[in-house]
């Protein structure tokens, strides 16, 4: 690894504290202290208060003097997110939500951070004061549709920004500057880091895997005792593992039918495909404004796989999560799993690129730039 990639940890923060923070804290440093600075005293607005990022925000926003008013999807999380240090928080089908929000802050708040994406932002718009700043630093319910200039003068001179820990990390000394902050507030106690899960690594059951990566090495790490010196890595081999329901970016619903199944019960591997084909397609009609046998510029699948991990059959429902492995200027790589309605680990992670094609000159072309907009909004 890059001795960028690095970040020296102290002794008094065990190796379990900082596996399990470093990605969710970081998240909140780069929101609280770059993307909008918090320095105390101000009263915000965050959407998802009581996921792994939220519950980090509440306690750090606790600790710096900043009101934190949050929502969530069910009462039991909204009772989470107090707990660790949101002032209120609401939940988010509350049928007069927009009334209860603004009733905190009549004046508008000077930033919403929101990684809900689509079934939020007209809410957050109409919340933020003049000035304000929108954060969208996810897309749990879907990419937002498109952001419009005209509607951001009309909200008070409103900035919109889509921040991301990728850029931070790439700024020279930002990562070991970042976990130093993060240490510091575990050590003062204002951040309390929860393991929730704790997977035997001798055995690694496969199906336990928490790499959001399709293909990945797989490390075994066997600790004869406690001394570093003694830690020995095994590298046993390059294989396909479950992707994680938190690296999508977007989820369609999918009916499977009777027709799918195979003569063992099982969905068929090839009709896999065609719920991949499908779920993309959809989001680019959708979102991408494609018009399938009216458009010049086209996309064809060049290369395609899939790798299966547990098997699902009719008539179980099933949630396709869409993300993008790659994005080139005349092609797009797709990455699809495939979940058993409320999985957290994919069944089935399958890949597959589009290389646009001009139909008329039967050449390569550009991804068209309405299709390119939908596809950045993945994140």
């Amino acid at each position: 690894l890059p001795r960028a990639s690095l970040v020296r940890v102290p002794a008094d923060v065990s190796d379990e504290q900082a596996s399990a923070v470093l990605l969710k804290a970081m998240t909140v440093d780069y929101l609280f202290n770059d993307t909008f600075p918090l320095k105390g005293g101000e009263r915000v607005l965050f959407h998802a208060a009581a996921g792994g990022v939220g519950l980090i925000a509440c306690q750090w926003a606790k600790h710096i003097g900043v009101e934190l008013i949050g929502t969530a999807s069910t009462q039991k999380k909204c009772e989470l997110a107090e707990s660790h240090g949101a002032s209120h928080c609401y939940l988010s089908d509350t049928p007069d939500l927009p009334e209860c929000l603004r009733g905190h802050a009549p004046q508008g708040y000077p930033v919403v951070y929101d990684s809900v994406g689509k079934s939020t932002y007209r809410l957050s718009l109409g919340l933020l004061a003049p000035l304000g700043t929108f954060v969208s630093f996810g897309n749990a319910s879907g990419p937002i549709d498109a952001v419009v200039p005209g509607e951001l003068a009309l909200g008070g001179s409103l900035y919109f920004t889509r921040p991301t820990l990728a850029t931070h990390m790439a700024r020279p000394g930002w990562m070991q500057a970042s976990a130093d902050r993060i240490f510091g507030l575990i050590a003062s106690g204002a951040l309390t880091v929860e393991i929730n899960q704790r997977y035997a690594l001798d055995p690694i059951p496969l199906q336990l895997l928490r790499h959001t990566a399709p293909r990945t090495l797989e490390w075994v790490m066997r600790l004869w005792n406690s001394t570093p010196s003694s830690v020995e890595w095994l590298v046993v081999s390059e294989r396909a593992t479950p992707a994680l329901r938190d690296g999508f970016a977007i989820f369609y619903p999918l009916n499977t039918r009777w027709a799918d199944n195979d003569i063992y019960g099982h969905i068929n591997n090839v009709a896999y495909y065609a719920f991949f084909d499908s779920v993309v397609n959809r989001f680019l009609i959708e979102e991408g404004g494609m018009r399938p046998g009216h458009d010049n510029v086209v996309g064809y699948v060049v290369n395609s796989s899939a790798d299966y991990f547990s098997p699902l059959a009719y008539p179980q429902e099933l949630e396709l999560g869409l993300r993008v492995a790659r994005l080139g200027e005349k092609s797009v790589t797709w990455e699809i799993g495939v979940f058993g309605q409320g999985a957290e680990l994919s069944s089935v992670t399958g890949q597959f690129t589009h290389a646009f094609v001009d139909r008329e000159m039967n050449k390569s072309a550009t991804i068209p730039v309405a299709i390119r907009r939908a596809i950045s909004r993945l994140g």
